[in-house]
This record gives C-alpha cells, structure tokens and sequence, in this order.
C-alpha cells in the first residue's frame, strides 16, 4: 500500500504555490506492514496507484503524472494530460506494462462522458475511448486483457425528473483481447465456415485464418 504524507502547507497555498510543496510517499506491504520504499515528491498529489511485483508507483498530480520506482527514481517517460483535465482514478495493469486513467469532465452529470486513457509503461499512448456516466473505479482483470469500470450518471425518468444509476462495464484492454471478441462473435458464421466460400473469397480465408491465429476459441475449429 502507498501512503502519502502530504506537506503541512498545502492547505494555506494557493494553487500557484503548489510547485513548492513537499510530500513524502511511503511503500508498506499490506500484511506486515514492513517498508518497501519512500521518497520525497514535489507538488501537489491527488493520489497514487501501485504495483507490488513490478514496483511501479504512479503518482498523480494537478499538473502531471509521474510514473517512479519504489525509491522514487522516474521509471519512463510521464504520459501527458490530454485536454488539461485532471484525472479522477488510475489503475495499473497486473503485468506492469499499461496505465489506465480516467479524466474528469466539466459537462452536467445528465450528460457526462469521461475520457479513458490507456498508456504504455513508457508513458505512450495506446489508446482513448469514452464512457457514457462519471467513473468512480477502474481495475484491471488479473490477466491484463481486460478494463472493469463502474461509472455512475443521471437518466431521465420523465416529467423532468432525472434519476441516478450506476453500471459496470468490461473492455478489451489491447488488440489481442478486441480480436478475441470479434472472432468469438463470428464463431459461427457461416461465411468462415463454409469450405466453398472460403476457398472463393480471399479476405473470408483470411479472417478465418487469422482467428484461428490468434483466439483461443478458434484453436481446434
């Protein structure tokens, strides 16, 4: 766990002053509570997410993120913050090698989209995608192929009454995971399984053959 001893000042400081703070971050293990790390950090910390086994640390600030090791030595590179929003949750892959980020948006809560960020461990962008609600938790599926996240937002239940609703949503967190839901949807085309049509059509062969590369579900068909 990361706990964050936050520079008495930050309170009395004004947000152009938070350049000059100084906060402490210290790694325990959970069960025993023995010391893996600390370090000192200028600026004003929103929060941090980290991972044990590969002793990453990912510290979110007003101005930037900053992805350190456990003696607070910078890692990578620091991935950028699009559009100067802050991010409100950040989730680190089990395998050590993504970054999810979920940003705050400025729209009324009937409306709201939150833009999902996933960076590489270097601090590059893989991909953007959007959500439909404000996201309040994001994780990662133990194998790493995979984004939950729970968001909450405001629907309309007529007569100008909106009405609050949470949801949990699962998605692919790289190629290789998207590819398996497509070839799992298309399992039973028949277009990819008639032998004819294959023979025929060049891009049907190639689409078999590609799921059958690359899903698990195609191994033995």
């Amino acid at each position: 766990m990361a706990i964050v001893k936050h520079d008495p000042r930050e309170e009395n400081e004004s947000e152009a002053d938070f350049t000059s703070l100084k906060n402490l971050i210290q790694i325990k293990a959970k069960q025993s509570g023995s010391q893996l790390g600390e370090f000192e950090i200028i600026g004003k910390v929103k929060f941090v997410a980290i991972n044990i086994s590969h002793k990453i640390v990912v510290i979110v600030k007003t101005d930037k993120i900053e992805i350190r090791d456990f003696q607070g030595k910078p890692k990578t590179l620091s991935p950028p913050i699009p559009n100067n929003r802050e991010f409100t949750v950040v989730a680190i892959s089990p395998d050590g090698r993504m970054i999810a980020l979920a940003q705050q948006t400025n729209s009324s809560p009937e409306i709201t989209r939150t833009p999902l960020h996933l960076f590489d461990i270097y601090g590059q962008p893989i991909s953007t995608f959007e959500r439909a609600g404000r996201v309040n938790f994001l994780a990662f599926s133990p194998n790493s192929q995979y984004i939950l996240t729970s968001d909450w937002g405001l629907i309309s239940a007529g007569h100008d009454t909106l009405v609050g609703h949470s949801e949990i949503h699962l998605f692919p967190a790289n190629w290789q995971s998207s590819l398996e839901i497509i070839c799992n949807r298309f399992r039973y085309h028949p277009v990819l399984n008639n032998p004819k049509t294959l023979a025929q059509d060049e891009e049907a062969r190639g689409a078999r053959e590609t799921c059958q590369k690359y899903s698990m579900s195609w191994q033995n068909r």
